[in-house]
Formats: structure tokens, C-alpha cells, sequence
């Protein structure tokens, strides 16, 4: 079998002569990691929405090797309605341009790290049960995931990460908000630290390969975006192609890459491309 890589696209004859893996690198065009707190010194560019949450640094606590804290969330759910949390970071942190807008279509995850402060007089366990759908991530007006706190936070820090909806494509947003309704009975305090905020970059153009060749197919393998879906064609001559798959896979990725098996693969060769909007 004859592979070779054509800007990002797969070409692979079947042969039974050579059935093993056979890596080709292919050009991807990666958006940039943006960082929105590591809490080197402050907490400026986060913001309390309700009167009941606090947010203040604490240089004690600290989940990097950059010298600094992190950001201390502190909940009183025990007055009459104080049951919400509601938090927003502007998205450049302390400096530069406020009114910079981002685009959700250029992230795959908003990613942090957490632990539990076990001084809190609600538990962990009651905590995440009293959330309706978790804490909401909002951005430009929409929901873009959700998460609850992991059991581990209580033993020390956590990474998060939070994909972001695909079908959101086209929402600009400057910064990002933290939202939830504390719905249990009877009152309490909920508190956790915070550090290592960003939005993770996702990649515009997946990098493939052919995985297996067993004879009469043809498997390909390629770096994926948690919670993205794929389109996945096939060529004789790189001008008409042919979709194989599209929504690929249904639900979208649950992982770091996702293969694709083509069962009727011409016998001499053809040419594969994967795309995601």
C-alpha cells in the first residue's frame, strides 16, 4: 500500500502486503490558548455578580509553578434568596483592550483547576446535588457547558474541562460568567479555590492518519475536539469527492481523537480528507 500526505490528506492504496500503522503528519492550523487568570497576584478582570459570593486572592493556595494563588469563591447560601453564585471574567485578565471580542467557534474548552475548601459547612456531595444542571458556563449570552466539582477536589486540586457547544459557531463574546442556583433546603457556606483559567485553543484543520489497512478497508485516525463532530470524504482524484460520514461520530468526540473505518475501499487506492465546521 502506497500512503502519502497531500496538505492534510490521507492517500492510501489497499494492498495486502502492507497491513501495519503507518504515521503521516499532516498541517494543522491551531487558535492561540487564551488565558484568562493564573493568579499570579490578583484577581482583577473577575467580577462577583451576587451579594452573597466573594472573590479574593489567596497566595497560599496555588495550583502552578508561577508564583503566585489563586482565587478564593466563597458562597453564603443562608439568608432569604441568596441562592445563586454568579461570576464573570472580562477576557484579558487585568490589561490591554477590554472591548476585544472572542469567537467560540475558535475553542474546543474552558479549562481550570479547582479544589474543594472542606471548611465549608455544606458538603461537597450536597453541593453538586443542589445544582440545577451543574455551574453554567455563559458567554456571549449563551450556555456553553456546565460542570460539577470532582469528588477529587476535595483531597487536593482538580482539572476541569468544560467542552464548548460546536453548534455555538457564530457567538462573540468579551468575557465568560460562572452561574448557578443553589436549590437545596436549609442554609450553609459553599467555598473553593480557582487557578489556571483559560480557553483552550482548538484546531481548525485535523491532523490524520491511516491507522490499519486490513484487506478490503481502510481505517483513519485524527485528532479531535471534545464534543465536535466530523465530516469524512473520499476522492479518486482530488477534485470530486464523496461523503463517507458526516456528524461523525453522533454525540460528537468524547475523546482526544477519533477513527473512522471505510468498508468499501476501492482496491487500488484513494484519497481521504476530514473536515469539522
Amino acid at each position: 500500500m502506497k500512503i502519502a500526505n497531500c496538505n492534510g490528506i490521507i492517500v492510501g492504496g489497499i494492498a495486502a502486503a502492507l497491513l501495519g500503522i503507518a504515521t503521516v503528519a499532516s498541517r494543522a492550523q491551531v487558535v492561540m490558548n487564551w488565558p484568562l487568570q493564573n493568579f499570579t497576584g490578583n484577581i482583577c478582570g473577575w467580577q462577583s455578580l451576587t451579594a452573597n459570593v466573594t472573590l479574593t486572592y489567596d497566595p497560599t493556595q496555588d495550583n502552578s509553578t508561577n508564583g503566585g494563588g489563586s482565587c478564593l469563591f466563597s458562597a453564603d447560601y443562608s439568608g432569604t434568596g441568596l441562592d445563586v453564585l454568579g461570576v464573570r471574567v472580562n477576557n484579558v485578565g487585568c490589561c490591554c483592550d477590554l472591548d476585544t471580542l472572542l469567537y467560540l467557534s475558535d475553542y474546543a474548552s474552558v479549562d481550570f483547576d479547582v479544589k474543594w475548601d472542606n471548611l465549608s459547612t455544606i458538603s461537597l456531595t450536597a453541593f453538586n446535588n443542589s445544582m440545577s444542571g451543574g455551574i453554567q458556563i455563559v458567554a456571549g449570552g449563551a450556555t456553553i457547558g456546565s460542570f460539577v466539582m470532582p469528588a477529587a477536589a476535595t483531597n487536593g486540586w482538580a482539572h476541569v474541562t468544560v467542552a464548548v457547544d460546536p453548534a455555538l459557531t457564530n457567538v462573540t463574546f468579551p468575557g465568560i460568567a460562572f452561574e448557578s442556583f443553589y436549590q437545596a433546603g436549609g442554609g450553609g457556606t459553599a467555598a473553593f479555590w480557582m487557578d489556571n483559567v483559560q480557553l483552550t485553543g482548538r484546531t481548525n484543520q485535523v491532523s490524520l492518519w491511516p491507522a490499519a489497512s486490513p484487506g478490503g478497508v481502510f481505517t483513519l485516525k485524527w485528532n479531535a475536539a471534545p464534543g465536535y463532530t466530523y465530516t469524512v470524504q473520499r476522492s479518486m482524484d482530488l477534485s470530486n469527492w464523496t461523503n463517507l460520514v458526516s456528524g461523525y461520530p453522533s454525540g460528537g468526540a468524547t475523546g482526544t481523537s477519533v477513527s473512522y473505518t471505510d468498508t468499501n475501499a476501492p482496491p487500488a487506492h484513494a484519497l481521504y480528507r476530514v473536515s469539522s465546521p
